[in-house]
């Protein structure tokens, strides 16, 4: 097993952690790497990086605050390797808090779905309706990726990698579910004292959403591409605000009297969106 480690230009003392923890646990692993960065590239950025330097056919990820639960990664091989067909895929998850404390045995529960909603013939239209955890602890196979032959590489402009890999995986029919708990997932809360932080994450993760459904829109055809298009501006309107000032989506919206456009045209967007989404539920 190969295992790499990127520090994204931490400010605190994570690489000297990681030296250590190296020092004392890197003859476990055939390879290790550790990559630091000297100025942030951001999430996508750094996985297209780390994935061009993969030697494993099989990839997978996880984040400095989860871990990888007892035969997580052996579940996560044996499924690609039994379904050829299958270019990426996620699992279920245990949720824990801050500190560490259980929250649920499976966030795929706390989601509200069922593991039939993601079998092979509904996984492509449950996704497209219902982007939730624990869909962004995926896994991939390497060959998928345009640095080692595939098609495929992550936007640099966006944050939701997940997203932005599912929704190319899912036109393809190459996108899966394993029903194993291989991860446990931390959920983390902002600081009561910093609620703009909050609401500014929460209308980019939003913008960034709107921006990935608009873009593999080209990948599907007919109602498909008519529901994602417009499941896009449903998105955006959610990330408008009139504190929301943003030249990469090219959207402003000053306060006062503007601010009542954005609500008109929040409840319009969504109105179109709610409409036209009836005709993609029997497709």
């Amino acid at each position: 097993m190969e295992l790499l480690i990127c520090d994204d230009s931490s400010q605190d003392n994570s690489c000297l952690v990681i030296e250590d923890w190296i020092r004392s646990y890197g003859s476990l692993f055939q390879k290790c790497t550790f990559i630091k960065h000297e100025k942030n590239h951001g999430i996508t950025n750094t996985i297209n990086e780390l994935i061009s330097i993969a030697s494993g056919e099989i990839i997978s990820g996880v984040a400095s605050d989860d871990y990888v639960l007892p035969g997580g990664i052996e579940a996560k091989t044996k499924y690609l390797q039994t379904n050829p067909n299958i270019l990426g895929a996620f699992s279920d998850a245990i949720a824990i808090g801050l500190h560490g404390q259980s929250y649920c045995d499976s966030i795929l529960d706390m989601s509200g779905l069922t593991p039939c909603e993601l079998a092979p013939n509904n996984i492509r239209k449950t996704i497209l309706h219902r982007w939730v955890e624990p869909m962004n602890l995926q896994f991939w196979r390497r060959s998928a990726f345009k640095s080692h032959g595939g098609e495929f590489e992550f936007d640099g402009s966006i944050f939701c990698e997940d997203l932005n890999f599912a929704l190319w995986a899912l036109s393809k029919n190459s996108f899966g579910y394993l029903n194993h708990k291989c991860v446990a997932y931390r959920y983390r809360t902002w600081p009561q004292s910093s609620p703009n932080q909050s609401s500014t994450f929460i209308r980019g993760k939003y913008a960034d959403m709107s921006i990935c459904f608009d873009r593999a829109s080209t990948l599907y055809k007919g109602r498909e591409y008519d529901y994602m298009k417009n499941k896009s501006l449903f998105l955006m309107a959610y990330a408008v605000d009139n504190r929301y000032l943003s030249n990469k989506y090219h959207i402003l919206v000053s306060n006062g009297a503007i601010n009542k456009l954005s609500i008109i045209f929040k409840n319009i967007i969504r109105f179109i969106f709610l409409i036209k989404n009836l005709v993609f539920r029997n497709p």
